[in-house]
């Protein structure tokens, strides 16, 4: 298996020395654990959130872990590296991803994802940059910027590629960030369930809607090397989010997602149903970076 050289991957292992992303698997599209699952508790309106939100850069390996008879797909590994850095303007998001998948006729084909955002602190501004590979094929990119006038407000979002056009944002929609810190407070309010409007540069369509159903929290191990002891006793959320396309009348998801979330904006696991195969990310370790002197 060689990988491709991909952007804060460890080395020697992945250079020599891991959002519906077009890709269709039957019925779901692949769906590779975008910022709006993995970014965390920011909003100028939670001072108490984004506290606990921590600048870093955070290592996954990923595999298959589940597969059903009727799947075209028998196996699928590789790796993820997701970074999140903070800025006195807002949080930028870098993610590359790469999965090596086979299919049920033996043949091996590579995905490869590499996703970049900014979001501003107060929620209004939104910029992003796609672009998905299958064996080194751009299948697609999505460059653009999407923007709300005012807090509640209807919005939209402005593509440059692949072509230039406009998606209306509707009104009480959010971007990922503001989105996750809102999930983070029903969790802490003891809350179980919550469904927002979201729009995360994911697809040239509109939001999705989220459906969320949060667990009760578990405390993160002690004893964790590579980074993670700093993670030691933060408490750790369960969440399953369900994507729907928004205003869409059919009460299937597009997208499952099953995510561990720690206040400080890691992800300990994530999990990705995609209906005939399930996908495992597991944390490995985590580089810290500095905050801005604002």
């Amino acid at each position: 298996m060689t990988w491709h050289c991909l952007p804060y991957f460890p080395q020697p292992d992945a250079c020599g020395g891991v959002r519906h992303f077009g890709y269709r698997f039957g019925s779901r599209k692949l769906r590779v654990f975008s910022q709006a699952v993995l970014l965390m508790f920011f909003s100028a309106h939670m001072a108490h959130a984004e506290a606990g939100l921590a600048p870093h850069r955070a290592y996954y390996s990923a595999k298959i872990a589940q597969v059903k008879q009727t799947s075209q797909i028998v196996n699928a590994q590789g790796k993820m590296v997701i970074e999140l850095a903070e800025s006195c303007e807002g949080w930028e998001t870098v993610q590359g991803t790469e999965l090596l998948f086979t299919n049920n006729r033996g043949e091996d084909f590579v995905m490869d994802i590499r996703f970049t955002s900014w979001e501003s602190r107060d929620g209004r501004q939104f910029h992003f940059n796609y672009v998905h590979k299958k064996n080194d094929i751009v299948q697609m990119e999505l460059l653009g910027r999407a923007e709300f006038p005012e807090k509640g407000m209807a919005g939209t979002a402005f593509f440059s590629k692949p072509a230039h056009g406009e998606v209306s944002l509707p009104k009480g929609a959010v971007f990922p960030t503001e989105h996750l810190s809102m999930l983070i407070a029903h969790a802490d309010a003891g809350k179980m369930l919550f469904s927002k409007a979201v729009f995360d540069g994911t697809t040239d369509g509109g939001p999705y809607e989220i459906s969320a159903v949060l667990s009760q929290p578990d405390r993160f191990p002690e004893g964790k090397k590579d980074g993670l002891e700093r993670l030691s006793g933060e408490y750790v959320w369960p969440i399953r989010l369900a994507f729907f396309s928004h205003g869409a009348v059919d009460a299937m998801p597009e997208m499952e997602l099953g995510v561990w979330l720690l206040r400080s904006g890691v992800a300990e696991r994530i999990v990705s149903d995609h209906d005939t195969f399930v996908i495992a990310s597991e944390l490995e370790r985590v580089e810290w970076l500095p905050s801005p002197k604002c």
